[in-house]
């Protein structure tokens, strides 16, 4: 299941559920659950990610980058997930900090926009569970 909207050219704003639905054999208890707790989690660690970067700590940023990736493939963001990927390739290579500093900010920018759709998502399952 992808779901898009008006947005859909914006990289990140694109939902595939279907690895969440995998999981889920249909129970939408389930799969609310997991999108408040996947996007919970991430909210910290992007705002960990800000302090690593406005600190210049990019091995840091490597190994959360990382740990970001697993998140938004829960939550079916597959370009975020591909430009957390990218991100931990880009600190592989020299002089990599105005690369970084970029593919970041698109990052950043993209995670907003999804994050809204999640939160808008899980309102959603809430009118389908009545609760």
């Amino acid at each position: 299941m992808i779901l898009q909207n008006d947005e859909s050219a914006v990289s990140g704003s694109d939902i595939d559920l279907t690895y969440l639905k995998k999981f889920s054999n249909g129970d939408k208890s389930f799969e609310k659950d997991m999108l408040e707790s996947s996007l919970h989690e991430a909210a910290e660690k992007m705002e960990i990610l800000n302090v690593y970067l406005a600190n210049g700590e990019y091995k840091k940023i490597k190994t959360l980058s990382h740990s970001l990736k697993s998140l938004m493939y829960v939550m079916g963001a597959q370009n975020l997930y591909h430009h957390f990927n990218l991100i931990e390739d880009i600190i592989e290579q020299t002089g990599f900090e105005d690369r970084m500093n970029k593919q970041y900010h698109h990052v950043n920018n993209s995670w907003l926009l999804f994050k809204n759709k999640i939160e808008n998502l899980i309102k959603q399952y809430q009118l389908t569970l009545h609760l």
